[in-house]
Formats: C-alpha cells, sequence, structure tokens
C-alpha cells in the first residue's frame, strides 16, 4: 500500500509572502494521505472547507488531532467538530474516505491494520491482535514521537521540555510485538525515517518554516 503522511502543515499561521491561511496544495502520488495532527484550528471554519478539497482528491485520509487542533476552543469540542466533519463527510459520495483515528482501528487488507491512538488503547488492542489475528503486520500513527532519540532536532534532545514532544515507548507492549512495523508521527518539525528495534519511525512534518528542510509533501511511503 502507497500513502502520503504528512504532518504540522499549521495551515493558521502566516507564510512569507502573503500566502493565505488555509491555502496550501498537496501534489497527489498516493490514493491514501495521513495528517498526523497540527494541520489548522477546528475552531476555524476554513479547516474543514480545506479538507473538503483534500476529500476531493484523495480516496481515503488518516486525521490524527495534534495539540493546536482544539487552540481556541476544549479538547472536548475540538473532537466533537471534528466526528461531525467525519459523519458528514462519509455520508457523501462525493468525498473520500475520512478517518479519525481516536482510539480508533482501520482494518486496510486481511493482513495490515493501522491504528491510532493512545497508549494504553494501543498496547491493550495491539494483544488483542496478536492474540486473535497473528498473522496482521501493524502500522500506528500519533502526533507525539514514540521514542526520543532521533525524533527531534538535536540541540533540544536533552532539553527540559522534550517529554512535551517525545516518549520512550520502546519497551511498551506494542512496540515490543514483533508485530507493528511501522509507526509515524509529527509534532517535533524534524523530518526522519530511521528503524529502531525493528519499528520502521517516520515522520514528514511541513512545520512552521520548513526549518529543517527535509519535508516532501509528495513523498510516497510503502506500508
Amino acid at each position: 500500500m502507497q500513502i502520503q503522511i504528512l504532518s504540522d502543515l499549521h495551515l493558521e499561521v502566516e507564510r512569507p509572502g502573503g500566502q493565505e491561511l488555509y491555502c496550501y496544495d498537496i501534489p497527489v502520488h498516493a490514493e491514501t494521505l495521513a495528517l498526523l495532527g497540527d494541520i489548522g484550528l477546528t475552531a476555524e471554519l476554513k479547516l474543514f472547507e480545506w479538507l473538503e478539497l483534500q476529500l476531493m482528491k484523495f480516496r481515503t485520509i488518516f486525521f490524527i488531532s495534534g495539540n493546536h487542533e482544539p487552540y481556541r476552543s476544549t479538547i472536548n469540542d475540538s473532537y466533537q467538530r471534528l466526528r461531525e466533519f467525519s459523519t458528514r463527510v462519509n455520508a457523501d459520495t462525493s468525498f473520500g474516505s475520512f478517518f479519525l483515528l481516536d482510539r480508533t482501528r482501520h482494518d486496510i487488507s486481511p493482513t495490515l491494520t493501522i491504528l491510532g491512538f493512545d497508549l494504553t488503547w494501543l498496547n491493550d488492542t495491539v494483544s488483542s491482535i496478536i492474540h486473535h489475528e497473528p498473522e496482521r503486520q501493524i502500522v500506528i500513527l500519533t502526533h507525539h514521537a514514540p521514542t526520543k532519540e532521533g525524533t527531534s532536532p538535536p540541540q533540544y534532545a536533552d532539553g527540559p521540555t522534550n517529554s512535551a514532544f517525545a516518549s520512550e515507548l520502546t519497551g511498551e507492549k506494542c512496540w515490543a510485538s514483533g508485530h507493528v512495523k511501522m509507526w509515524a508521527f509529527g509534532h517535533t518539525h524534524w523530518c526522519c525515517d530511521f528503524e529502531r528495534n525493528g519499528v520502521r519511525v517516520y515522520s514528514n512534518p511541513r512545520g512552521y518554516k520548513e526549518e529543517q528542510g527535509l519535508y516532501d509533501a509528495g513523498k510516497i511511503v510503502e506500508i
């Protein structure tokens, strides 16, 4: 399966050159798009209008809420808006499918499952899959980084706020299961693609100013 994985588009932030807010074109190189948080603010209608445009281009979109989506709102209200949006667009055949990953399992095929998003639920769900469906491989999508080394700008790696961006989950059941083949994330504004203890760790954030210079909106990931 081919998928484009992006995060931290920050469409709510002004850009150099006078680019309008929520005006950003993603080149379509795969049928499936994963947006891993900090895309925009759910308090702003323009976010949902922009998502509708993407659903006219992509067959499937997986969406993770980041820490910015609830700004100028509450977490509960923000998720309610996202759930209502999901219900509405999924009832309209002119759009692709929209999956809000909030303790959500989506089976891509008889042997591949995408999961998101919190740790307790991930551990329980991965354990259940291993027991009942041992043939399955798993991809996990989150906003928060699942391991510390290599997932953040080096100057912040040992900083006092690093735990707000990354947690060391390599000892958790879900990581150590042997069934999780890839864990993609956002939040840190640091592009990476490496393997740790058998799990591919991947991030492709745009950031505020494409700080790292490695972001690629059209990059295809094979899972």
